[in-house]
């Protein structure tokens, strides 16, 4: 208990996303590697081999990587051995995002919300690869989707847990109460998250739009994890994820051809809940 203290003295009572920012150090159960690397990520000639020899540090949480990146839902055309080869299929970005949102989620030790990111992820990496987009960039995003949920609930604890919802609360009435309640919503808080780590623009705009898709996405990807998160989260709360006929439309799955895909992301997000349990 004193150490969430410690960790949340700095805080004001409604935390600004600046202070969140300069707080994910303090994390309790961050990797020290992690910890190395945040500070790294905003710049420009933070490079791979870098990234790979501070991820070495921790060789737990290199396995964890490896054993994402060598998952049927990444996509990879063929296994990888080692980060260094890592890095050579997943391309650089890539391994920066399933690196931290690795260290991140596990620093939460929350087995619910791990699970929902792995849900999240493997439905996305399936839907990328029907789609033929970028299938790591996908899952990347699926795993990144709550964050701004567990910094809110870790960083603003007791206010955040004054915003539990009714069942049939829609998710654009749920958002409204978050920004009323602070300022931002969880969504914005982890693009803009995103966005000082120097991830792809296309990843920010899809975390801040995944819950409630654009009428007109300047990318796809926010339309595609968005129905990544509403098949893995449907069933605990269908009025809040329901699968728009527009969105499934934009990315060509309102047809049998769609129907088959979005079976397949259900059947990988209940794999990974599957494969959770088993490891």
């Amino acid at each position: 208990m004193s150490n969430l203290s410690e960790h949340t003295v700095a805080m004001t009572a409604v935390p600004t996303v600046d202070e969140i920012f300069r707080g994910l150090h303090t994390l309790p159960g961050l990797s020290p590697a992690i910890e190395t690397i945040l500070p790294r990520l905003a710049d420009d000639d933070f490079e791979a081999a870098e990234l790979c020899r501070m991820l070495a540090r921790d060789p737990l949480l290199a396995a964890r990587v490896l054993r994402l990146a060598n998952s049927p839902f990444f996509g990879l055309p063929r296994q990888v051995g080692s980060l260094q080869e890592a890095v050579m299929v997943l391309g650089t970005s890539n391994l920066r995002g399933l690196v931290l949102s690795t260290g991140l989620i596990a620093a939460f030790a929350d087995a619910g919300a791990t699970t929902r990111s792995l849900a999240t992820a493997a439905a996305a990496g399936v839907l990328a690869r029907t789609l033929r987009r970028d299938a790591g960039l996908a899952f990347t995003t699926g795993l990144l989707h709550n964050l701004g949920e567990l910094l809110l609930g870790h960083f603003a604890a007791a206010r955040w847990q004054t915003l539990e919802g009714t069942a049939d609360e829609t998710e654009p009435e749920r958002l409204e109460r978050e920004r009323q309640a602070f300022g931002y919503d969880n969504c914005a808080l982890a693009a803009e998250i995103a966005r000082q780590w120097r991830f792809p623009r296309e990843l920010q705009n899809a975390l801040r739009q995944h819950r409630h898709p654009s009428d007109d996405p300047v990318e796809p990807l926010a339309d595609l994890v968005h129905v990544a998160w509403a098949i893995q989260s449907g069933d605990a709360a269908p009025a809040r994820t329901p699968l728009t006929p527009t969105v499934l439309s934009r990315l060509g799955l309102d047809n049998a051809v769609g129907a088959e895909a979005l079976d397949a992301a259900s059947r990988a997000a209940d794999e990974s809940r599957l494969a959770l349990r088993g490891a």
